[in-house]
């Protein structure tokens, strides 16, 4: 009179269609026979820019541009964006003020970019919270961001989620602290299968010294009276131009 759950799950490395039939031996009794269906496609998704050139940065600046993941198929797709590694850049989200989140009546709705870690986590909770415990891992790897850098950086691996049919624009910000040239291709994968060529895009960015550089950074006119105007309290300060090529640099006060 028992009756006991078993969860069939499909984890294909490769397009696969099925449509056949299964079975269960029961010991002492007649076989118990079921359809399975179901069919495994590969994302289309693709970038709509063409490459991300940041141009000259000045070191300490920002620069920000938008990476357009387009979804042609009928499926929700995920997309890693792996930037560790590269710690001057990172991507991040804004919702528009319409969009498919807005839709759902789940206020708890998961955001469509999310740190892989962040997101592998509210997965493993999820299974425990049905019952589904994970093999314990024996060993642990270190951290490849210590053996690079000396320690660990900002996680800045990523996940993002593509509507069907459908796209998301996120912004890639460049933050540079050191001068430096940068050219690589961006590190973008389909969760899961490396190598779509539709996701392949070059990186191009220059970070550079000020050209400008203001002395002090702050100036303190300590304690002031309300006067006339023609009687100011003053301060100075010093606009130095350093550019190497000693060219003439237009400035303003904004």
């Amino acid at each position: 009179g028992g009756s006991v759950e078993v969860m069939v799950e499909l984890a294909p490395d490769r397009p696969i269609r099925l449509d056949d039939p299964i079975s269960a031996q029961v010991r002492g009794g007649k076989p118990v026979k079921m359809h399975l269906s179901g069919e495994a496609q590969v994302p289309q998704v693709g970038i709509l820019e063409d490459e991300f050139d940041f141009g000259v940065v000045t070191v300490g600046g920002k620069v920000v541009r938008s990476l357009t993941l387009v979804n042609a198929g009928p499926l929700m797709a995920m997309v890693d964006i792996l930037l560790t590694e590269h710690p001057y850049f990172d991507v991040r989200y804004e919702a528009p003020e319409s969009s498919y989140l807005e839709d759902s009546p789940d206020e708890e709705k998961e955001q469509p970019l999310q740190l892989i870690s962040a997101h592998e986590a509210a997965i493993e909770a999820e299974s425990l919270a049905r019952g589904i415990v994970a093999a314990p891992v024996d060993d642990v790897e270190e951290d490849p961001t210590i053996a690079q850098y000396g320690e660990p950086i900002d996680d800045r691996d990523y996940r993002v989620s593509v509507p069907p049919s459908g796209s998301i624009e996120i912004k890639f910000v460049f933050e540079p602290k050191e001068v430096a040239n940068f050219e690589f291709e961006l590190p973008i994968e389909l969760t899961g299968l490396a190598g779509a060529s539709s996701l392949r895009r070059v990186v191009y960015a220059e970070a550079v010294e000020s050209r400008v550089v203001l002395e002090p950074l702050s100036v303190d006119l300590g304690d002031c009276t309300v006067r006339e105007g023609e009687f100011p309290y003053e301060g100075e300060v010093l606009l130095s131009n350093v550019h190497p090529g000693g060219e003439a640099i237009d400035w303003e006060f904004d």
